[in-house]
């Protein structure tokens, strides 16, 4: 057992716990059966008999002994932990990994020269990942001479360090998903040992493992302070300061209470007009987005409605291409009928732009636009008549 198992008690493996900002650890060392789970995996030499289990050593020390009974080839022997699984998810993309572990060999062939491997093993996706950074080859060897524990500490692992098992071969290209995107990810260790024909007819060789220890450092997650505001007479929706992750998008909805229409909306300061909604593209820095309402007059005018339709369709609130220029055809001809003093036709030509706005609501117009719309073309309709 090392030193540190000897001053402290022993911990049994428990769920996901962190420890400081972004770190989350696990670790075991008891090593109970029921925590792990011993996958014979792969096997190039014929029949191997592969074993593991919690065994005691000094009192009430514990640790895992592994056995490994095999002929000429590989063997793989795959332990993954019942408990230590993280979702990148969930908890965040993964930054770094680094993990220990206590090894010493048992019994078996009591030989310098042949070793059992023991490095660090992944699960995600019902796929195999071992930690096998120094040219493809297992992180660490203990030798069958090595009858005293001995510390292994990686740190700083990375994705790439990690390589794909499968039951025939390594695949070198493939690796975990750390990111935020990737699936749950469970944490283990695993065990090889291969013999060269000529060699040996068979081999039995017994390690045990103890203290291991895994800790998932997150990535540290920029983000940006979108801040929106309105003055009377509306709002900009997502309200007040919005933290948006670097990179993303960020849209905000400007919207009018009844009787009021939009002014302006300022951006960083900047004017880009009486629009209905805003998208900040790829935020890499804080922004502000504010709007300012105008409360409509007894008598709003036509000039005003044929803005806002070009508005909307400068902003995409007006979907389809060939919507705008419909509707400022018929705002025109109203505008021609008033000028000519045609009320009757002034009032069909307006309720033509009120229905046509109607039937294109939420499909060609998104509805709250629309909305908007029709509610100052019922003013003109009210208030403006010739």
């Amino acid at each position: 057992m090392s030193g540190l198992a000897v001053l402290l008690p022993a911990l049994v493996l428990t769920a996901a716990t962190t420890f400081g900002a972004g770190v989350t650890t696990f670790q075991d060392q008891t090593f109970s059966d029921a925590d792990w789970t011993g996958i014979p995996y792969w096997n190039q030499g014929g029949t191997a008999i592969l074993s593991a289990s919690q065994v005691s050593e000094s009192g009430p020390n514990t640790f895992r002994q592994v056995t490994h009974d095999y002929g000429v080839g590989t063997v793989i022997f795959l332990h993954l932990s019942n408990i230590a699984t993280y979702d990148p998810s969930t908890q965040g993309a993964i930054a770094k990994v680094d993990f220990s572990y206590d090894l010493k060999a048992i019994a078996g062939f009591p030989d310098c020269g042949l070793a059992t491997a023991y490095s660090l093993l992944l699960e995600q996706g019902g796929r195999y990942f071992v930690f096998a950074p120094y040219d493809g080859y297992p992180a660490d060897l203990i030798y069958g001479c090595d009858i005293t524990w001995k510390g292994f500490t990686h740190t700083d692992a990375v994705a790439a360090h990690f390589v794909e098992v499968t039951t025939t071969e390594a695949v070198w290209t493939s690796h975990p998903d750390f990111s935020a995107g990737g699936s749950v990810i469970t944490f283990g260790f695993v065990t090889s040992n291969t013999i060269s024909p000529g060699t040996l007819p068979r081999l039995t060789l017994i390690t045990g493992i103890d203290n291991w220890a895994v800790s998932a450092t997150q990535e540290e997650v920029v983000t940006w302070t979108i801040t929106s505001s309105a003055g009377p007479g509306g709002g900009v929706s997502p309200a007040g300061p919005v933290t948006v992750n670097s990179g993303a998008d960020q849209t905000f909805t400007i919207t009018a209470d009844p009787g009021y229409h939009v002014a302006d909306v300022l951006v960083d300061g900047g004017s880009v007009g009486p629009v209905a909604t805003y998208t900040f593209v790829g935020v890499t820095a804080d922004h502000t987005i504010s709007a300012t309402f105008t409360a409509n007059s007894s008598c709003p005018s036509l000039k005003d409605l044929r803005a806002h339709v070009v508005a909307y369709g400068a902003s995409g609130a007006i979907t389809k291409p060939g919507l705008v220029k419909s509707l400022l055809a018929k705002l025109d001809a109203a505008q021609a009928s008033v000028d000519r003093g045609d009320a009757g036709a002034f009032r069909g030509q307006l309720s033509a732009f009120i229905n046509e706005v109607q039937a294109q609501s939420g499909k060609g117009i998104n509805a709250k636009p629309a909305n908007i719309l029709i509610a100052e073309a019922e003013a003109v309709l009210r208030g403006c008549l010739p």
